[in-house]
């Protein structure tokens, strides 16, 4: 609907006693409204206001003195809605306690079909989740959290299962020759020490997955240039970088950096 319809009917009236104490205690009388319909296709309510003060008096005794009704009449435009599938995203994670991390959360379904207005739905790239229940993780939790759906927005579900898996982390440490990158043609630069460590951390699962040859860290050979030229001086002391890694491993350290 375009129009929410709405909960009751406010009626200001004056009666006598005995009918004022019956129209308190025998509950809720619903006025029902019928569809209307244009060529088969719903277009919607309308209760005017002539018709409304109708459905009001068939409820009150013939005493009754109606000295107002609010909303005066009922008017309720329907439409068709669309349907688009968009991604869910988590709004925001808990916390994870110290010395532990979040490996790939898992969303189930990854995707929901809303229905709701052309207009609002082209409004809409994805459907985020409310806030978890837990305020802290240091275990693999699977709960379900709302989903955030905009006004007049429906979908074929208000919920979604999360699967968080949570892992202890650990440490694993290597020694490894540091590489040039950039240098031109002709020139060698050597630089020292000729190795670093790195210090990972890491999720016990992945201890035995990690081998020193995906890791490659470097000097670039382009920075003593422009250094060189900024200040007029050959600079002593260039960064390394780690300049190959794992797409997972996130945390590391560098020594000398």
């Amino acid at each position: 609907m375009q129009t929410k319809l709405p909960e009751y009917i406010e009626v200001s009236l004056e009666d006598e006693g005995g009918h004022l104490l019956e129209y308190t205690t025998r509950g809720l009388a619903p006025i029902r409204l019928r569809l209307q319909r244009d060529h088969q296709i719903i277009a919607g309510f309308s209760l005017s206001a002539s018709a409304l003060s109708g459905e009001v008096r068939s409820r009150l005794a013939t005493s009754a003195r109606v000295i107002s009704i609010s909303p005066a009449s009922i008017n309720a435009a329907a439409y068709r809605r669309h349907r688009k599938v968009l991604p869910i995203t988590l709004g925001s994670l808990p916390q994870v306690a110290t010395g532990y991390a979040i490996g790939d959360i898992e969303l189930t379904p990854a995707e929901i079909t809303v229905f709701a207005s052309g207009k609002a739905l082209d409004t809409l790239t994805t459907i985020l989740t409310a806030p978890f229940e837990e305020h802290m993780l240091k275990a693999t939790t699977t709960t379900k959290v709302r989903l955030l759906l905009p006004d007049g927005v429906y979908a074929s579900t208000n919920v979604v299962q999360v699967h968080v898996p949570v892992e202890q982390l650990t440490e694993q440490t290597f020694t490894l020759p540091v590489e040039v990158t950039g240098a031109p043609e002709g020139f060698v630069l050597l630089p020292l020490p000729r190795v670093a460590t790195i210090q990972l951390t890491l999720p016990r699962s992945r201890y035995k997955d990690i081998k020193p040859e995906e890791l490659k860290i470097a000097v670039a050979y382009p920075d003593l240039v422009t250094a060189g030229n900024a200040s007029g001086e050959t600079p002593r002391q260039l960064p390394i970088t780690l300049v190959q890694k794992p797409d997972w491993l996130k945390h590391y350290r560098l020594t000398p950096d």
